[in-house]
């Protein structure tokens, strides 16, 4: 219903115009409406006479030359007040309802004349169409009149409830048609209004061009009468070809952009040169077909062709010409030449754009496929290897085991890399800021690479007393940083230290500021000129010593990305043979420590993170499901496992298991579809983690939003679970 509404009506000041043209409009209309509606209405008198019993005689007379028709000549003499303007449509509707009302009551006097049922049609009739009533107003006016009627109708008992009806039936399809009718005659009306305005518009904006165009004729044709060397002149100074040719298309005259574009001088114009040399060969003879046709016929013509110049140089141009008239005869053709190898180039650079954008999605599509794909198997590969570890092995066994764990590491690692690579270049990494405490930050990342370093260093961590105790920053791109500066600095230092040192670069605003790390090592350093390409993608550095050294050559530059994101900026310090700094800063926020602690589930059972949990693991892979249950199992628990998700659902109980462990793309029925199942079959569920290869940005938080509680990636290893764990259970 809003739609109707809205659309009877502009916005607020094209719809004080129409009301005004409206008014302006109907003013005459109206009034001649009304001195008609006066005349009628009074001639109908006779018809009082002639019909109606003498005892209502008076009473019509009164209704009509005491109420009625005062109130209508009230409304015509209205009409010539200044103010008329504000209050027309409610008179109108006020003159319409009292007229509607005398005929209604006559019609109630004497229900058996289906006349003055006739008189109210008419009025209704009236209303809608003559009347010059916008459709709100006339739609008030008619369901008044025909309510005030009815209202009579029943308090004066003189009709039958069937007569009612039937009337009724009549005056309300009269009022519903004369709705439809009003809605589109306002709807046209300013429909009308709006085409006349905006072809108003256009006319005085063409009367405008063609006032300036003849302005501009004038003044030209001036300056040709004045000096036909202006003109040379002019064309000249033009970045465009101007040239001339008589009948026989020997040219007449060039510019200098001409003669400069096709590589030929006065003289040799002045010899008599055709236009047809500058035209390939292939195309000539068309081209003197058409020069032949436009000059007899006198047209002018636009043509695109192939232009070459003495050199045998091709290139497209754009030919605008027209006929030169002398005498009231065709003499020749002036052409304007446009040289298109500018827009052709751009056409084919956007194409070629258009060609990169698509193969960047494709690219992107791919990496999430590949990433999904090898993170599917790397999960048993690395579990197993776990697993093995686990066991008791002989020397050379453990050697091959951590062998095998460091390659499928750096395999992992090699993936993660390439696709926040991937995401950087898509612009898809999204910080997600959080309070932290500031020196666990850096004594974290220095009890981590400490434990898997091999190597007699000391590493040791300095933490500037200007820092904050907390503050806000995206702490999981920052560790990123740290933890690739440090596994590089571990990996090019065989001896001496490796120290990591935070400072305060510089407090930006009251509580905002600069954070600088610096990651100092005693190992081989770097050339000073090949500190640039340690942060182009892809990008090694040679040295004979270090080609052992596995890598993307993706890390720095990823670091480099993050640093920009983090608001700061990244640089190397370094000379062969003294060691090498690696720095970073980036802007965090001062923040008070949360007193929040983070919620933890209670589950069914005395499940927690030491103690013995029943879990569901409910997988498609065969390899996965027995590396999971061993890896779980080992650390105590008791695991039960499903091939896809309707299997997992028919096993699930809530009272049977602590946790559900879902893998998100399985056959038969998904994992999002099953935990959907399972939300909405039981009321009491544990937790419900999701499992998936889906590695990019955002895929954590569009499952979390479908109905899971967590989510990891894989591959998992035991460790995984035990952050899980103790993050969910007490």
């Amino acid at each position: 219903m809003s739609y109707f509404f809205k659309s009877l009506h502009f916005s607020h000041q094209q719809e004080q115009e129409y009301q005004q043209v409206y008014f302006l409009e109907s003013l005459p209309i109206t009034r001649v409406a009304l001195l008609l509606t006066m005349i009628l209405y009074g001639s109908f008198s006779i018809l009082d006479i002639l019909v109606i019993p003498d005892e209502f005689s008076g009473d019509f007379f009164i209704v009509r030359f005491a109420i009625v028709l005062p109130v209508i000549f009230l409304v015509i003499a209205c009409s010539w007040h200044r103010s008329f303007y504000r209050y027309w449509q409610y008179l109108l509707v006020f003159a319409a309802i009292v007229g509607g009302t005398g005929i209604g009551y006559m019609v109630i006097k004497v229900p058996d004349n289906s006349f003055y049922y006739g008189g109210l049609m008419l009025t209704f009739t009236a209303l809608y169409f003559f009347i010059r009533l916008r459709f709100i107003y006339a739609s008030i006016s008619g369901f008044g009149i025909l309510l005030i009627t009815n209202l009579m109708m029943i308090f004066s008992g003189n009709l039958e409830p069937k007569n009612l009806i039937s009337y009724n039936f009549f005056y309300i399809s009269a009022n519903l048609i004369g709705m439809f009718a009003s809605y589109y005659i306002e709807l046209n009306s300013r429909r009308n209004f709006s085409l006349t305005k905006e072809l108003n518009q256009s006319k005085d904006q063409l009367e405008d061009v063609n006032r300036n165009l003849e302005t501009l004729v004038a003044n030209r044709t001036s300056e040709l009468i004045e000096s036909e060397q202006r003109f040379r002149n002019l064309a000249d100074l033009l970045p465009l070809i101007v040239y001339e040719v008589n009948r026989e298309g020997i040219i007449t005259y060039v510019n200098q952009q001409g003669l400069r574009q096709f590589d030929v001088s006065n003289e040799e114009i002045k010899k008599g040169m055709s236009i047809l040399t500058f035209v390939v060969p292939e195309l000539r003879k068309r081209a003197w077909e058409n020069l032949r046709h436009h000059i007899d016929e006198a047209l002018n013509s636009r043509k695109e062709y192939r232009a070459i110049k003495k050199d045998g140089t091709v290139f497209p141009v754009m030919d605008y010409s027209s006929p030169i008239i002398k005498n009231g005869k065709v003499v020749g053709q002036r052409s304007v030449v446009v040289d298109l190898r500018e827009q052709k180039a751009n056409e084919q650079l956007r194409t070629d754009i258009a060609v990169a954008l698509q193969s960047a999605k494709f690219k992107q599509n791919f990496l999430a496929n590949m990433s999904h794909e090898i993170r599917t198997p790397l999960t048993g590969i690395m579990g197993l290897t776990e697993i093995l570890a686990s066991t008791p092995l002989n020397k050379t066994q453990k050697e091959y085991i951590n062998g095998l764990r460091q390659s499928t590491e750096s395999l992992r690692e090699i993936i993660n890399q390439i696709l926040d690579y991937s995401k950087i270049e898509a612009g898809k990494i999204v910080l997600k800021p959080v309070v932290i405490e500031t020196n666990s930050v850096f004594d974290n990342a220095i009890t981590l690479f400490g434990s898997i370093c091999q190597k007699p260093i000391k590493l040791i961590t300095v933490v500037s007393d200007e820092l904050p105790e907390n503050f806000m920053v995206d702490i999981m791109r920052v560790q990123q940083i740290i933890s690739n500066f440090l596994s590089n600095a571990i990996k090019f230092t065989n001896h001496g230290y490796i120290k990591l040192i935070a400072n305060l670069k510089h407090q930006v605003t009251e509580d905002t500021l600069l954070v600088e790390i610096r990651v100092e090592d005693s190992g081989i350093g770097i050339d000073p000129a090949k500190h640039q390409m340690l942060f182009e993608p892809f990008t090694q550095i040679d040295y004979t010593d270090t080609r052992h050294i596995d890598g993307t050559g993706l890390g720095l530059t990823i670091c480099k990305d993050l640093a920009r994101l983090l608001g700061g900026e990244i640089g190397v310090e370094s000379e062969p043979g003294t060691g090498s700094t690696f720095w970073f800063t980036f802007v965090a926020r001062t923040a008070k420590k949360s007193k929040q602690q983070r919620e933890k589930i209670h589950v069914s059972g005395n499940g927690s993170a030491g103690s013995s949990l029943r879990i569901l693991l409910v997988e498609d892979k065969v390899i996965n499901q027995k590396v999971i249950s061993l890896i779980l199992t080992s650390q105590g628990h008791k695991v039960t496992t499903a091939s896809n998700g309707q299997e997992g659902v028919e096993i699930f109980h809530p009272d049977h298991f602590d946790m559900v462990l879902m893998d998100i793309q399985m056959p038969v029925m998904d994992g999002i579809a099953a935990t959907e199942m399972i939300r909405k079959k039981y009321d009491n569920q544990p937790l419900i983690v999701g499992l998936s290869a889906n590695a990019f940005e955002g895929d954590r938080e569009k499952y979390l939003a479908l109905g899971l509680d967590d989510y990891l990636t894989k591959p998992v290893r035991g460790d995984d679970f035990k952050e899980l764990l103790s993050r969910w259970f007490q």
